[in-house]
């Protein structure tokens, strides 16, 4: 690994440390969640089943992978990658490194959340970041098994190598990312907890800005390893954003209001509350 490979992802990681602690300072009115038992149940369960049994359809081998065709065929946004002649191996790891430090910042930023707000508010965050992690993993091996698109390694493979480019199930797994939409996913539920427990502010924008680049940083290292096409990583990023939006908004409820009462004249007092509704 190159010496700035190491120092983005040092950064990168201590960078989403940082945000996670920060996060769980807020001063603002506590946002209100609600968690139903049995529908989030419901939903985590069954997300939980897909992603488990379809990963063991891909990693079982029964699964003829599909034998890459001409690269004329390809769209002009991915042709260059199936017609590049170098392997570079060592972005696959950075890749998984990266999204590593995506997983770490889930476990930090929860447990900071529960630390810091209490047993719930862990809990709910937890609940939060595990939904958008398996419903984006089931939603990814649902449509690589049904689009079955051959990865560039393949046509790297047939070039080079004088095979078909179909000797195991993974090589026509490229159609969509699924470390981009993990990365995303995370960086998305991240950034709206920040948003609402901040609102538009330095510390919100630091979450997303962090979240992004990391996300940049994994679908660029999954292109240059040839694992995808920038079309598979473009993808991935905006399903996985919008399934990490869409999973804490949904049970989103507002804002606590706590009443409030100042003394006035005469002995009486002005009752209010206070609080973003």
């Amino acid at each position: 690994m190159t010496p700035p490979r190491r120092l983005l992802i040092t950064f990168l990681s201590l960078s989403l440390v940082l945000c996670a602690a920060n996060n769980a300072h807020a001063k603002r009115a506590a946002p209100r969640y609600k968690v139903d038992a049995v529908t989030d149940s419901a939903v985590t369960a069954s997300a939980a089943l897909i992603a488990l049994f379809s990963q063991l359809a891909i990693s079982s081998g029964e699964l003829t992978a599909q034998t890459p065709g001409p690269t004329e065929n390809l769209s002009f946004i991915d042709r260059w990658v199936a017609e590049r002649d170098d392997f570079e191996e060592g972005s696959r790891l950075s890749s998984n490194i990266l999204l590593g430090v995506a997983a770490g910042f889930v476990a930090v930023d929860s447990v900071i959340s529960g630390w810091l707000g209490g047993v719930r508010a862990g809990l709910t965050d937890a609940l939060f970041y595990t939904q958008s992690i398996l419903i984006n993993i089931a939603l990814v091996n649902i449509v690589k098994l049904t689009v079955r698109r051959p990865r560039p390694e393949a046509y790297w493979q047939v070039r080079n190598s004088g095979t078909a480019g179909n000797e195991k199930t993974d090589l026509a797994l490229s159609f969509y990312s699924g470390h981009a939409a993990f990365t995303a996913g995370v960086t998305a539920t991240a950034s709206y907890l920040a948003f609402r427990r901040y609102g538009v502010g330095w510390r919100s924008f630091l979450t997303l800005g962090v979240g992004i680049a990391l996300t940049a940083a994994v679908s660029i290292e999954r292109v240059r390893s040839l694992a995808h096409f920038p079309s598979d990583v473009i993808t991935g990023a905006i399903v996985g954003a919008a399934v990490g939006l869409l999973v804490p908004h949904f049970h989103f409820q507002g804002y606590e209001v706590q009443p409030t009462a100042a003394p006035v004249s005469g002995g009486g007092a002005v009752v209010g509350f206070a609080g973003k509704l």
